[in-house]
């Protein structure tokens, strides 16, 4: 099997057959091992005595020895050299088959001893695990397990996307009877699950996977809220099934950043790698907020009396409304203010390519001042948005429009910029300007300056700033667009 840590395997084998102590290989890598894939840490499982057989595997293999729970007796040991964890713990049931038969999923509740030859053949597989293994198909031990843990619920629907596997008609039925029970568990596990099914590349999938078995309602009973919100003639469907589908339109626009935006795909890609959380970065961010995107529309529909149908304000609303739902899934405050900030601009581009026939590099340099640094990705919401848009029959021209000024936007944002910057805080002070809140208009009106060409030079920009703090200077705003 590739990639599997074998050698650690047959150091672990030793230790059990040089002791006679009964360990076995269990749940998610002997699965791994039976698929043949990388094993990011190792679980084992032993009658008794977990604490004192764990020591004696750190002592063994240089390893360091944390134990991490005592009621059922639970250490992990991490392997200095290999970074390897090996978790091992006490039978939680009487028995080892009880024990497998209260885990999750039949493909998890697997076990493999030790001090015996390592072949499928040794399997302990009381619930046909490794049958549906062969029959990539995701299925509950029981329906107990899930109701025990209903966290499990989901971890069905992760497994399912992380394996490319099938979910068993069964246990379809059993978490959509229990779907209610996710209100339960404490929201951190939640949201872990939740994220690690919107890292999956066609996470859309999965999202109506859970729509479908009523998972939807429970965790986001704003977006249930969408269902049947009729759209104007520039959409051809209700709110929710738009939403579902940005959201299949955005993952496919991730997957083909460099073919999109040739000359800054590496740039655009840097962006959607940056951390937010210690397990989510700027892209799982950027799927989340498009299932909230348009969450406004559920309270802000309205009909003129032409009878086209409006919602005014509907991104501000959805950003006021984002909050509470970011608080719900115990998200960060740089997370929060990020799905707000998405929310809230999210119609900012579609504006821009209304008039994409008088832009000048004044309005890129305030669009990308208003949104900071979330700019360029809010681009890419506005082309998924749009691309999940196709009331009208122009649609496909609209797309590629919108294409077009990004790529055009793109090359705005990342041309060179003065560094050091024109002037400082401390040159304007020099040329006569009071400390205060002065300063930083200026600051910002130079740099807007400088993005529309009107000042190139240091000379010019005191010029300018000279001119602006005299009793006798007279201002003209700009008009341009």
């Amino acid at each position: 099997m590739s990639h599997f840590p074998m050698d650690i395997i047959e150091s672990l084998r030793s230790i059990s057959r040089q002791t006679g102590l009964p360990i076995w290989l269990v749940g998610g890598t002997v699965r791994d091992w039976l698929l043949g894939r990388p094993a990011k840490d190792i679980d084992l499982i032993v009658p008794e005595r977990a604490f004192e057989v764990g020591q004696h595997i750190a002592d063994q293999l240089n390893g360091t020895y944390i134990p991490l729970f005592e009621t059922v007796e639970t250490a992990r040991i991490v392997l200095r050299e290999s970074k390897m964890i090996i978790d091992i713990s006490n039978f939680r049931q009487k028995m080892l088959e009880a024990d497998l038969f209260a885990r999750d999923l039949t493909i998890n509740a697997m076990a493999l001893p030790l001090n015996g030859p390592f072949e499928p053949a040794q399997l302990i597989d009381p619930t046909n695990g490794h049958a549906d293994l062969s029959r990539r198909q995701i299925r509950a031990v029981s329906k107990a397990a899930l109701q025990a843990d209903p966290v499990r619920i989901l971890r069905a629907i992760r497994f399912t996307a992380m394996l490319g596997f099938h979910l068993e008609p069964q246990t379809q039925q059993w978490i959509a009877a229990e779907a209610n029970r996710l209100i339960y568990p404490a929201m951190e596990r939640i949201t872990e699950e939740f994220f690690i099914i919107l890292q999956h590349d066609k996470a859309h999938q999965y999202v109506d996977v859970m729509d479908k078995l009523g998972l939807v309602r429970v965790l986001l009973p704003e977006c249930d809220r969408l269902r049947n919100i009729e759209q104007n003639n520039y959409h051809h469907t209700d709110v929710w099934a738009h939403t579902r589908l940005a959201l299949a339109e955005l993952e496919a626009i991730l997957l083909s950043i460099d073919d999109l935006f040739p000359t800054h795909g590496e740039a655009v890609r840097h962006v959607l790698k940056q951390p937010m959380a210690s397990t989510r970065c700027i892209s799982d961010m950027l799927k989340f907020t498009m299932l909230l995107h348009d969450v406004g529309k559920a309270t802000t529909q309205s009909k003129d009396a032409d009878g086209i149908i409006h919602f005014y304000q509907h991104e501000k609303v959805g950003a006021h409304q984002s909050r509470a739902i970011t608080k719900r899934f115990r998200l960060s405050n740089t997370e929060t203010k990020f799905v707000q900030n998405v929310i809230r601009s999210h119609l900012r581009p579609l504006g821009l390519l209304a008039e994409r026939d008088h832009l000048s590099r004044r309005a890129y340099h305030r669009y990308f001042r208003d949104t900071e640094k979330d700019g360029v990705v809010i681009l890419l919401h506005a082309l998924a948005d749009i691309s999940a848009t196709r009331g009208k029959s122009n649609w496909q021209t609209r797309r590629q429009n919108l294409i077009d000024l990004i790529r055009q936007m793109l090359d705005y944002y990342y041309q060179p910029q003065p560094n050091p910057p024109l002037l400082n805080g401390t040159d304007l002070i020099n040329a006569g300007v009071p400390p205060g809140a002065e300063i930083g208009r200026l600051l910002r009106q130079l740099a807007e300056e400088y993005a529309a060409g009107t000042i190139t030079s240091r000379e010019e920009a005191l010029a300018f700033v000279k001119q602006a703090i005299s009793p006798d200077a007279t201002t003209t705003p700009h008009s341009d667009i």
